[in-house]
């Protein structure tokens, strides 16, 4: 965190003014990595970790726990977590968004690395309301130079070398040659990337909606576009085949991430116009499409799954499993006005997956007691819905915390009318075997998701508890105490 004046560092820092040249400044202004950063009591130094939008903390307003302090945000001083570099601090940024600031050429080559090396948190760092045009453009730009290192080898030097020695006129017919196909070499990746993307919005509608507009799905097909790299091999047409099944598997890992549907979904969404282009040009080929679209549908839960596992520690909570669930129970109560009987409903909505309840190395395989992670995966909407209405039936009066696999559901109780006010847990990723160093993954009744650090996780608990005291709530015992037959209740 450094002075956007003079660039003076503004660590460990009660005064509101920076030291070198008296500009003013406020944590709220800066943006962190999740718990890369301390935010401590100015009277006690106890440390808070930031878990909420741009690294902040949530609330923002809250008494100090041990020395008992009002506290705001902006009135903390902040250091760097013991362990984390000043500059593991920053917030990730979305490469090709920053051009301005590092460079065009730079930002094209390192957008194009995070596509082929990691598409899901790619597409994660564009903005929701970030424009369309800017991924549509930045997918035409990078296709019509991989066109052009491709062909341009091949085909100038035979549309140049007549032009040499001759008349006007037959120079200024190749150079309008020229012009046209450099022309194509626009609007085709324009037309095939618009087309394309407008297709994949209409199949997700036609199956089920979406969570946002098309914008999302051109960020995932316009941004992805850097994996036909192998296209910029001069003459290399017979990798095309190999450059499109590439791009597809990555957009639907992309479209996956950015549009929050389930993946059978995003990858069909995105498969489904190219091959279909496919086939309507080449009719001989339809067979080799139906199975090629199997094997992409896999390659992009196996690729999902792997950049989840890479993304998390090698023992943790994984928060895109727990968004999948808290956004299903946000869905549940906007759409019935009140929470569900039982987290199962979850799964049952086919919002999340069954493994959207294991934690990483999680040590047990039950997601109830009676089933395990393969048999209650392999039930059908119905059974399945049967199933969440026993487990429901079988909670005792007054739980204030039942167990789903790795994740304790919290929302008992919870003011379903006023969600966004209340800064409550409603579920936790909460593995019963988790070490007390383990980071816990929680979900925020308005939506939101953090991580709580080990060292912090007593007094976030206590902290919660606060605040669920304040609105006539039973406290919560410790998630992780929580058990598949033995869910919590008040006193």
């Amino acid at each position: 965190m450094n002075c956007k004046t003079c660039e003076y560092p503004l660590w460990n820092l009660a005064a509101r003014q920076c030291p070198e040249c008296g500009s003013p400044f406020k944590p709220s202004d800066y943006e962190f990595a999740l718990n890369s950063v301390r935010f401590c009591c100015p009277d006690c130094r106890q440390p808070y970790y930031g878990t909420g939008d741009k690294g902040h903390l949530v609330p923002t307003d809250f008494a100090c726990v041990r020395c008992g302090r009002g506290l705001q945000m902006d009135e903390m001083i902040l250091l760097p977590t013991e362990g984390v570099q000043e500059s593991q601090t920053k917030a990730e940024e979305m490469p090709w968004l920053v051009r301005a600031k590092i460079g065009r050429f730079k930002a094209w080559f390192a957008t194009m690395g995070r596509a082929m090396a990691d598409p899901g948190r790619l597409v994660e760092l564009v903005p929701e309301n970030r424009s369309a045009w800017e991924a549509i453009w930045y997918g035409v730009v990078t296709n019509m130079i991989f066109l052009v290192t491709n062909l341009g080898v091949f085909f100038l030097p035979g549309m140049l070398l007549p032009a040499m020695g001759r008349g006007g006129g037959k120079g200024l017919a190749i150079a309008g040659g020229i012009v046209a196909a450099a022309a194509l070499l626009v609007l085709l990746p324009l037309m095939v990337i618009l087309l394309w993307g407008a297709l994949s919005h209409m199949i997700l509608v036609a199956t089920g909606g979406t969570r946002h507009p098309i914008a999302r799905t051109y960020h995932a097909i316009g941004f992805s576009a850097g994996t036909n790299v192998l296209m910029a091999i001069p003459c290399m047409f017979f990798l095309s085949p190999i450059v499109l099944i590439w791009w597809v598997i990555t957009a639907g890992i992309m479209l996956h991430r950015a549009q929050g549907t389930r993946a059978w979904r995003s990858v069909a969404a995105i498969a489904a116009p190219p091959a279909l282009l496919v086939a309507a040009g080449i009719g001989l080929i339809a067979v080799s499409v139906a199975s090629r679209a199997a094997a992409v549908r896999t390659a992009a839960v196996q690729a999902r799954t792997a950049a989840t596992a890479a993304a998390t520690s090698a023992y943790g909570p994984r928060l895109v499993n727990l968004t999948a669930v808290g956004s299903s129970l946000v869905k549940i109560r906007e759409q019935n006005g009140e929470w569900p009987g039982h987290g199962l409903f979850t799964m049952a909505r086919g919002d999340a997956l069954p493994h959207h309840f294991m934690g990483v190395e999680s040590g047990t395989t039950l997601l109830v007691p009676d089933g395990t992670i393969e048999s209650v995966g392999a039930l059908g909407t119905e059974r399945m819905t049967a199933l969440a209405d026993a487990m429901a039936a079988s909670l005792p009066d007054g739980v204030v915390a039942h167990r789903v696999g790795d994740v304790v559901f919290t929302y008992h109780g919870v003011d379903p009318d006023a969600p966004a006010s209340q800064g409550l847990w409603i579920a936790v990723e909460a593995p019963e075997s988790a070490p007390e160093t383990a980071s816990i993954a929680v979900y925020y009744a308005d939506g939101r998701s953090g991580l709580v650090v080990g060292a912090g996780w007593q007094a976030a608990v206590a902290e919660q508890n606060a605040l669920r005291k304040v609105r006539g709530l039973a406290p919560l015992p410790d998630p992780r105490t929580v058990t598949l037959t033995g869910p919590a209740t008040g006193p």
